[in-house]
């Protein structure tokens, strides 16, 4: 279950008009769709709640809240590719929508040393709107927009990148940013949604750099200092760095819980046809 993170009060400066009317506009619906009957009904007849993140479990009814864990989908996220070759640059990687922030990820890169570069990989409605501010910022020489590529060919660049960055200011998982730890690049997350779940289970926290949002300008300081540092860093081929340990063991318990019952039924369905089919004596 998911739906409930919201983009932090102190980012809304990111979103643009119409992405401030995105914002509010998916906010009315996930509010509405959870008042429906049938929403309510789904939630009592559940012998398991699942939720993508904190900000979703928060919103639960205390019924349901109570029994309710954190499992995000990219906690199953397994990659099959090595760090080899080291590029230097920053990479970002998503599709540009304003719900991903990726305007904060060059107000971030104006604040590193000149000889920082961020690629941007992926393409969307808000790509027009970073070319402007790229240049506005004085970047336009700094930022590689590439587009949109096939998945085996970005995952390789994430494999490769010196640091990825991640800007989410309404993310409910990220499979990218499961799919950096897993390869085991270097990650500056916002800790915000889905994503501050993703980022908390990497097994090496050095690896890793959780953002508090804030200000636009001071976390975008912060993940500037943290591009720069990883970015200056040699490369080491850490592999899987995401702990998928906890989430297994969830699905494993909850598979073997409802396992139980279809087998007694079964077991008692297979012993009441034998008896049919026994001879009359």
């Amino acid at each position: 279950m998911g739906g409930a993170v919201r983009t932090p009060l102190s980012l809304w400066g990111l979103l643009g008009g119409h992405g401030l009317l995105e914002e509010i506009l998916d906010y009315a619906a996930v509010r509405a769709m959870a008042r429906l009957p049938w929403t309510r009904r789904t939630w009592n007849e559940a012998a398991y709640t699942l939720v993508q993140n904190e900000a979703t479990l928060d919103q639960l009814p205390p019924a349901l809240k109570a029994n309710a864990i954190v499992v995000n989908h990219g906690l199953f996220t397994h990659v099959d590719v090595t760090r080899k070759i080291l590029d230097r640059r920053c990479l970002f990687v998503c599709s540009l929508e304003s719900r991903k922030g990726p305007t904060l990820a060059l107000h971030a890169l104006a604040m590193c040393s000149s000889d920082l570069r961020l690629v941007v990989v992926g393409g969307g409605p808000a790509r027009r709107r970073m070319e402007r501010l790229a240049r506005k910022l004085g970047l336009a020489d700094r930022v590689e927009f590439i587009g949109p590529l096939p998945h085996a060919q970005a995952l390789s660049m994430i494999a490769n990148a010196a640091v990825a960055l991640f800007t989410g200011l309404r993310e409910e998982g990220g499979i990218a940013l499961a799919e950096a730890i897993g390869c085991g690049t270097p990650v500056v997350v916002l800790a915000h949604g889905g994503a501050a779940v993703l980022a908390s289970a990497a097994i090496d926290a050095e690896r890793v750099v959780l953002v508090q949002p804030g200000s636009v300008l001071e976390t975008a300081r912060q993940m500037a200092e943290a591009m720069t540092r990883f970015a200056r860093t040699d490369v080491v081929d850490y592999g899987d760095m995401l702990d998928h340990s906890m989430a297994v063991s969830v699905m494993q318990r909850i598979v073997s819980e409802l396992s139980c019952p279809l087998i007694l039924h079964c077991e008692s369905n297979q012993a009441r046809d034998q008896s049919d089919r026994a001879p009359a004596t």
